[in-house]
């Protein structure tokens, strides 16, 4: 389990870095400009061992990450990296593969709707789930 976080680790900072290089002047082949790039197309790859997703395969996790930037304090590119973390540490402790996506949905259960800072929230959950807790 180890080496396929190591892998989603690393897939993710490989889709950092065509999403920052994408809009970067020169022109591409059309399958790399219609290719999903971003912190919740990464959260979505990471998941699906490198696969791009499906049609509106990203619909569930988008609602999830929109409801917790809603209502905490944290940026696109924090947020994922803290899911890809709690994931891993929540796979960990509990023995079981918690995927990005059940990650997202158990911190966004428990999210409010007035914004703030969210550390309480994200250690909470990541000890829910490292227990074995399955959310959301």
């Amino acid at each position: 389990m180890t080496s396929l976080r190591l892998r989603a680790v690393a897939g993710l900072a490989a889709v950092a870095a065509v999403a920052a290089g994408c809009g970067g002047g020169g022109g591409g082949a059309d399958d790399e400009n219609s290719r999903v790039s971003g912190p919740v197309a990464a959260l979505y790859v990471t998941d699906h061992d490198g696969a791009e997703p499906p049609d509106h395969g990203l619909v569930p996790y988008e609602t999830a990450f929109r409801r917790i930037r809603a209502g905490c304090e944290i940026s696109a590119e924090e947020l994922a990296n803290r899911v890809l973390h709690l994931a891993d540490s929540a796979s960990k402790g509990s023995g079981l593969n918690v995927t990005n996506l059940q990650a997202l949905r158990a911190v966004a259960s428990r999210v409010g709707t007035a914004r703030h800072d969210c550390t309480s929230v994200l250690v909470t959950t990541e000890a829910l789930l490292g227990g074995g807790a399955m959310g959301g």
